[in-house]
């Protein structure tokens, strides 16, 4: 259980993360739509990764 809580917490802060950076490079959501506050760990990856690669 203390496991799952670190990794939920370390999740939590790389999304924070991945949304700053998101911001700072100008995409406010992704191709759906969705807008980058509403994302969850996964999809703000997935989108990180997305941008970094069009560049």
């Amino acid at each position: 259980m203390l496991l799952r809580q670190a990794v939920t917490r370390s999740n939590e802060f790389m999304a924070s993360s991945f949304r700053q950076d998101l911001l700072a490079a100008g995409v406010t959501e992704n191709k759906q739509g969705k807008r980058v506050q509403d994302m969850d760990y996964y999809e703000l990856r997935n989108l990180l990764a997305i941008t970094a690669l069009s560049k």
